[in-house]
């Protein structure tokens, strides 16, 4: 799998192939996610927050086991209602170069001649870039934004004292799971805070995504539901899936239109 920068001359003939459902993803237990997603994630994954080098970045944790991503189905198919954007962009993501400039970037597995019928096209005959990979641009340069607002949050987080290690441990059929390695934040620590600190994480924005992150956690529960629903029938995980995150039987997610 090789990650390279979309460029005009490399790439005017060609295109990608729009991904169909999750399968790509069923391998993926941990994902990078923004403030912006919280909201919507907290109701359903687990939110944890991870040290890359110095830096504190929240992830969600979709897996108690490597390369068993519990949130992807058999089908390919979602099992909660909120895709998060790392894979709705797929197989695009957004690189920092040595500039500090966003450079678009496609996995080079999905590229192919722009001739095959399947092809969505990265350019446009008069070689201008085409009208989905716009949007897709877009999408991708509006998460960088708020990735950087994120990032900003966690600094502040981190300065502040507030970041502890994570304890979980998980009970499933095949017994106790202990998950290491993450973070998350002390919200004892959070409220003793100076007035001065508290009322600066207030004007950072980054106050109710603290909250959003410690109301996730509860979800620890649902991975371990969703655990034991993987030795079920596909009808009894369906069922399962429905009774977890309160969706109706005919719910279907459309990934034709990034959100």
């Amino acid at each position: 799998m090789a990650i390279i920068p979309v460029d005009k001359e490399k790439h005017i003939n060609k295109g990608w192939i729009p991904f169909k459902d999750l399968s790509f993803a069923k391998k993926t237990t941990i994902l990078p996610v923004t403030c912006s997603e919280l909201p919507k994630l907290s109701m359903a994954v687990p939110i944890v927050l991870i040290k890359i080098d110095e830096d504190y970045h929240f992830a969600a944790i979709l897996g108690l086991e490597n390369e068993k991503n519990l949130y992807v189905n058999k089908d390919g198919k979602w099992v909660s209602g909120y895709v998060p954007k790392v894979l709705q962009a797929h197989p695009f993501s957004i690189a920092i170069n040595k500039s500090n400039k966003a450079v678009l970037c496609v996995n080079d597995e999905y590229t192919v001649n722009s001739s095959d019928k399947n092809a969505e096209p990265f350019f446009t005959d008069n070689g201008d870039i085409s009208e989905k990979l716009k949007r897709v641009l877009d999408f991708l340069e509006q998460r960088e934004i708020d990735r950087q607002k994120t990032k900003k949050m966690c600094n502040l987080l981190d300065a502040f004292g507030v970041i502890e290690p994570a304890k979980v441990t998980i009970r499933v059929d095949r017994g106790d799971v202990d998950l290491k390695g993450y973070y998350q934040i002390n919200e004892m620590a959070l409220q003793k805070l100076s007035d001065e600190k508290f009322l600066e994480l207030r004007a950072s924005s980054a106050l109710p995504f603290c909250y959003f992150h410690l109301l996730s956690l509860h979800n620890w529960r649902t991975l371990a539901d969703l655990d034991r629903g993987r030795s079920l029938s596909d009808q009894k995980m369906k069922e399962l899936g429905n009774q977890i995150f309160d969706l109706s039987p005919d719910q279907t997610l459309n990934f034709e239109n990034l959100k």
